[in-house]
């Protein structure tokens, strides 16, 4: 994979958008229509079911914040209208508040007090409109942790505090609401994350110009938006799928508390997402790392399942979002399926096509990389192709990256069949994104074996001679590598290992990186490279064209491999050809 791009440079275009955003959010006339009745306490406090963690709330007493699995030293003042905004994602983080929630977990009264210092140090520093800090999605989840934490940090404001608090909460949530009810530019679980702020300040409150009914409307009609025929978020990201489902568990929640009627729309939401969540989860109970997300917390999404209330299997398939589960004995496999989201759901979706993922038990085995979230999706190498445990020709993405975040060219045929029988299941695929620039056609096959305990894949490309390809497959961190005949022994922790065997490509071992946890690892990757060439590609039509066929399995060792003299862990050079 080639090393990070920096972030474009804004064209001129978007230099002028952002002075007139600038000017129309900051003059005197907007400033005014922020004003108004601001409420004495809050009528309904959003309840809130999610941990924290008391080990991140400690680290907090000494200015260490965490956010996205990254740790920076913010001292006693970590609002600065000055700071960098570099990474975007992290800092937009840290004005979302989740944090408090770690706060709450850590417990004790400095704690409380040293909430409160931050509440109050945030609302001196931006009393008004900021581009990043005042952003809609990072406006509504800060709206949200205030309105929910309010009973932990609330006791440690005096008087004078409570009020400043209070007032710049309803002059943000009349900012929301304004902005809302317009053209926004918002899409996915961004929008989501801003209606919620804007629902729950109303339903908190006793202020009618908020309007609850208005927000719900809107909410109902974003997801109707963002949902596909088959119950998975339009994105494909792992991630956005539990953050709407918590969202909305969040507003549900409060609607119960205040003692009104629920919608039925919402709790029907609920229920459709739970069984692509469950497809998502790996036996280590945390999500796979596709297309923008990460592993996640397996606490907060047991959580997210005992709140949402809906029972059943996970998804063993989601054709239209594009996604296929094989779950057999202790083994997982999850495969990506699906063309690229279509926009505005694409900003933080890879080029990953037919990359898939293998864990048994509760260690993962095979992995894709991740992803970089504290960049704000800006371009990231970790949205390519290479990425994923998949194939590439000639280094080039089998879907368009645009810098920035989103996806430009795609193929234009994706198709993929899932097959049961007495040899266990099939998933078979073909995607046509390197025909237009080098005449190639994908296919690829993988099988699990009706045990659990055997992996096989097929791989084809159909066309034009003389391109090299990479087949790769990234392994989590902590997995050894040995050298073996034919091909390679792959080692978790527990100590049972799996034989990879590979024909008709050279077989070698690369330096790669996980992200998938937060914290950037390095790793190993199993690589197959080879070009194609003129012979009988055995295409499924029964032409003899030029191309190449390649054919993998993964065996899992009956026994807890004792590695010999011979099978040492593989330095990052070495290679063993078949």
């Amino acid at each position: 994979m080639s090393k990070a791009d920096g972030p474009s440079a804004p064209s001129t275009f978007d230099r002028l958008r952002q002075r007139g955003r600038h000017f129309a959010f900051t003059n005197p006339l907007y400033e005014r229509s922020l004003r108004g009745p601001v409420p004495e306490s809050f009528v309904v406090i959003p309840p809130d079911p999610w941990p924290g963690r008391s080990d991140l709330g400690h680290s907090l007493l000494t200015g260490l914040f965490t956010i996205h699995g990254r740790a920076k030293a913010l001292g006693d003042h970590p609002f600065h209208a000055d700071q960098p905004w570099s990474p975007l994602g992290w800092w937009q983080g840290l004005h979302g508040f989740h944090w408090l929630r770690h706060l709450r977990a850590a417990g004790g009264d400095n704690v409380r007090r040293l909430a409160a210092r931050y509440l109050v140090d945030w609302v001196d520093t931006y009393p008004q409109w900021h581009e990043q800090a005042w952003a809609l999605s990072v406006t509504g989840a800060r709206l949200s942790h205030w309105l929910s934490q309010y009973p932990f940090y609330g006791p440690s404001l005096d008087q004078d505090q409570q009020r400043l608090v209070l007032d710049s909460a309803a002059r943000q949530a009349r900012h929301l609401a304004k902005q809302l009810s317009g053209a926004h530019g918002l899409s996915g679980a961004d929008h989501i994350a801003a209606l919620k702020g804007w629902v729950l300040f109303a339903l908190a409150t006793d202020l009618a110009e908020f309007k609850p009914g208005a927000a719900l409307n809107q909410l109902a009609q974003a997801l109707d938006a963002q949902l596909a025929g088959d119950d998975g978020h339009l994105s494909r990201n792992p991630q956005a799928q539990l953050g709407v489902l918590r969202d909305l568990i969040d507003i549900r929640a409060t609607l119960v508390a205040t003692g009104g009627p629920v919608l039925p729309s919402l709790g029907d939401m609920i229920t459709r997402l739970v069984p692509g969540l469950r497809l998502f989860r790996h036996g280590d109970g945390g999500l796979a790392t596709m297309n923008g997300g990460l592993e996640g917390d397996p606490l907060v999404i047991d959580t997210a399942l005992a709140q949402a209330d809906a029972r059943g299997r996970p998804a063993k398939s989601m054709p239209q979002t594009g996604y296929e589960r094989i779950a057999i004995g202790r083994t997982v496999v999850l495969i990506d399926t699906g063309q690229g989201p279509a926009p505005p759901f694409d900003h933080d979706a890879h080029a990953g096509l037919f990359g898939f993922e293998l864990s048994h038990g509760r260690e993962r085995i095979i992995v894709s990389c991740g992803h970089d979230q504290t960049h704000g999706g800006l371009f990231d190498p970790l949205r390519a192709t290479a990425a994923s445990s998949t194939l590439v020709v000639a280094d080039t993405n089998a879907a368009e990256v645009t810098p920035g975040g989103g996806l430009g060219r795609q193929p234009d045929r994706v198709i993929s069949l899932r097959e049961t029988g007495g040899y266990g299941t099939r998933v078979v695929m073909s995607h046509n994104g390197w025909d237009d620039r080098f005449g190639l056609t994908y296919d690829r096959s993988i099988t699990v074996s009706d045990s659990g305990e055997a992996v096989f894949g097929e791989e084809k490309l159909t066309g034009t001679a003389g391109h090299r390809f990479t087949i790769r497959f990234h392994l989590a961190p902590d997995i050894q590598v040995s050298p073996v005949q034919g091909g390679a022994l792959i080692k978790p922790l527990s100590g049972t290992g799996w034989r990879f065997q590979a024909q008709g490509a050279e077989l070698g071992v690369e330096e790669s990186i996980y992200t998938g946890s937060g914290t950037p690892r390095r790793c190993y990757q199993l690589v197959l490279t080879g070009e194609t060439e003129d012979k009988s590609a055995l295409a499924l039509t029964g032409d003899r064209r030029m191309g190449s066929l390649i054919g993998w399995s993964l065996t899992r060792e009956r026994k807890p491999n004792r590695p010999a003299d011979t099978n040492q862990p593989l330095t990052l050079s070495a290679q063993s050809k078949r």
